[in-house]
């Protein structure tokens, strides 16, 4: 029974992510919608802020709590570490637990700068035009971020 927990907490890892990706993309469709008030904007805006704050912090601190493996190339020395290619194209989807930490804390890095911006362009009243690019921007980064590059 002890063996199920580790996958069940992996799934809430990616049920997690997918729903900060759900998120993103009804509030694109919303701002890009011509009836939605600015009102429903910005309480989307700040829906999305939250969802993706709590997401990252939990994320954060599950791999703090996670032992330390050693690497997994023998070329390593002592002490080194093993490091992504953050410039590397996408690999294929696994799961959030697998993901390396540079490349997580990289992508939700940029999701979180296209929130601030989207945040930044709904209070200077900007063009939904605007608002939608930086949401997209929220949705490429968190589309990888389940996507390191393939060793």
């Amino acid at each position: 029974m002890t063996a199920a927990a580790p996958d069940i907490r992996a799934q809430g890892r990616d049920k997690a992510l997918e729903s900060v990706k759900a998120l993103t993309a009804q509030l694109i469709d919303r701002t890009r919608a011509a009836d939605t008030p600015d009102s429903q904007i910005w309480a989307g805006v700040q829906a999305l802020t939250d969802a993706l704050r709590r997401f990252a912090l939990a994320e954060t601190e599950t791999r703090a709590d996670e032992k330390v493996e050693s690497p997994p190339l023998a070329s390593l020395r002592p002490g080194q570490a093993e490091t992504t290619d953050l410039a590397a194209e996408p690999g294929p989807e696994v799961a959030v637990a697998e993901v390396p930490r540079e490349w997580f804390n990289s992508k939700i890095t940029e999701a979180q700068a296209g929130v601030n911006a989207a945040r930044s362009a709904v209070e200077r009243g900007a063009a939904r035009s605007e608002i939608a690019q930086a949401l997209e921007t929220v949705r490429a980064a968190l589309s990888v971020v389940n996507r390191p590059p393939a060793p």
